[in-house]
């Protein structure tokens, strides 16, 4: 419950680059990215960096679901993940056209 606080407050604050579905159950959420790249650019980006998601092409999702991926919240490590997340973000978003 404090990791879902914690991603309900990020996506909060990166309201326009990312549209955060909250689970109904489970330690999964499912996150569009608003910003110009898919979610399997981002994924792989982000895992130069350490950081993991699931890009919605591990899924079998089509065309239209390019943009969204799914990302874990239920182990101790997900606050640390998160800040790397954040910084990775901060440092990138200029180049995606995002204030």
């Amino acid at each position: 419950r404090d990791n879902l606080k914690l991603l309900d407050g990020f996506f909060d604050e990166y309201d326009g680059l990312f549209e955060w579905m909250p689970p109904q159950a489970g330690g999964t959420g499912f996150v569009k990215f608003n910003g110009p790249l898919t979610s399997d650019e981002l994924a792989d980006q982000l895992l130069e960096e350490g950081i993991l998601v699931f890009p919605s092409s591990i899924f079998d999702c089509d065309d239209n679901l390019k943009q969204y991926f799914r990302i874990g919240f239920s182990r101790k490590t997900m606050p640390a993940s998160l800040n790397a997340f954040k910084e990775f973000v901060d440092a990138n978003k200029s180049s995606w056209g995002c204030q």
